[in-house]
């Protein structure tokens, strides 16, 4: 969950402001010191600030928190989220046009039509729900509600602050016995979702996108002992790559599966790919849970290949990675014999800080520790090897002869 939408519509052009009315000292957000937000960015953020208010007042709500969590497994987008206008108008998603109006869309209303909430000194006719659809706002939940203790898991409403992707504020349900009462959060951030449930709202999240390569684990025709395929079988992410507002990781990675030559047997590079790519929930990672790739990644790692590459990134929308992709192989000079060579070819990523790890694997090695885990002392996993790449990856691959 990377690049946030920025195509922002604005309804009302007023920025909006609380009545004093409220026994709580709530303020808006306002403007960060060290990042400008654009006066359409902060009309978005105050939105997103009152939709947070009130969707606190029903955040209790445990019908309401399973209808959520519901739609979100679905799956239907690239992370742990669901778009309000699925939310309010479920009738126009292909995947829901059976779903008749939603509860959560219910008590939203309701909350709206009785003013139970910290009102809007706004024109008449600003209105709430239609600002979440129109700017394709979405309700993330980094961590489902049931990673809490039962009696922790009534979430805190924050709303991303769009100038700090690591810390923003929230509102939760206060624990007096008043009414429709709720309290600002301060703080809430990465440490806070560790003991305390959290719903976020924020842009609608564009999937970076996947790169050239091949998926799949179809192996090349032929036959003829030597010829090897190698995939990759389960990858585990230990470390969430990515701050707590732009939602999980999304992992890239390139491999290369031979040399390529010239009419004339001349070395020219390497066959390189970059490979789809893949997602790790922030849940995923915090609980450590492996994820299924199930990619080639050399269809024939022959006998005249003497070592292959592996190299992983996570995406992001700022600064470039290259990776150095490098294959190893025999060649036989007359009057020489068989020698070994080496051919690299650089493949860039776009990501500020996330190179994960690279490894160039001897074949002899690699097939040796496919044998022996003990050489890569990460164990097994399913009954296949775990191999580390960097201090927060790790991956099992299998070898098929043909």
């Amino acid at each position: 969950m990377k690049k946030i939408a920025r195509g922002i519509v604005v309804l009302s052009l007023m920025i909006l402001t609380f009545s004093a009315c409220q026994k709580s000292n709530t303020t808006l957000a306002v403007e960060n010191t060290e990042t400008q937000l654009s006066p359409e960015q902060l009309v978005l953020k105050n939105g997103m600030q009152q939709a947070a208010i009130v969707i606190a007042q029903l955040s209790g709500d445990k019908e309401v928190q399973k209808e959520i969590q519901g739609l979100i497994n679905l799956k239907m987008y690239n992370d742990d989220y669901i778009k309000f206008e699925d939310l309010f108008h479920p009738e126009e998603n292909n995947k829901l046009k059976s779903t008749k109006v939603t509860k959560f869309a219910q008590a939203f209303r309701k909350i709206i039509a009785k003013g139970d909430y910290q009102h809007l000194k706004s024109s008449n006719n600003f209105n709430l729900e239609q600002f979440l659809i129109d700017n394709n706002l979405t309700l993330y939940i980094p961590y489902p509600l049931s990673s809490y203790p039962e009696n922790m898991r009534t979430p805190t409403v924050s709303f991303n602050p769009l100038d700090n992707d690591s810390v923003g504020m929230g509102y939760a349900s206060s624990t007096t016995k008043s009414t429709n009462s709720i309290v600002a959060v301060p703080v809430v951030n990465e440490a806070y979702s560790l003991v305390k449930p959290v719903y976020i709202i924020t842009p609608s999240i564009v999937n970076s996108g996947a790169g050239s390569g091949s998926g799949g684990t179809t192996v090349g025709t032929g036959g003829g002992t030597g010829h090897y395929a190698i995939s990759m079988e389960e990858m585990q992410i230990t470390h969430q790559f990515d701050a707590f507002y732009n939602g999980g990781s999304e992992i890239h990675f390139v491999f290369a599966d031979g040399y390529l030559l010239d009419k004339q047997n001349n070395l020219i590079g390497v066959n390189a790919h970059a490979s789809y790519t893949y997602k790790f929930t922030r849940w995923r990672i915090r609980n450590k849970k492996w994820l299924g790739i199930n990619i080639t990644i050399d269809p024939d790692w022959g006998l005249n290949e003497t070592s292959n590459y592996f190299g992983a990134v996570e995406i992001d929308i700022l600064g470039t990675v290259t990776l150095s992709e490098t294959v190893g192989f025999k060649v036989n000079i007359p009057g020489v014999g068989s020698v070994n060579k080496s051919a690299t070819a650089k493949v860039a990523f776009t990501s500020s800080n996330g190179f994960i790890g690279e490894r160039e694997y001897t074949r002899d090695y690699y097939f040796a520790s496919q044998k022996n885990p003990a050489l890569e002392g990460r164990g097994t996993h399913n009954g296949l090897t775990v191999r580390p790449n960097g201090p927060y990856m790790n991956f099992t691959t299998k070898i098929m002869e043909y």
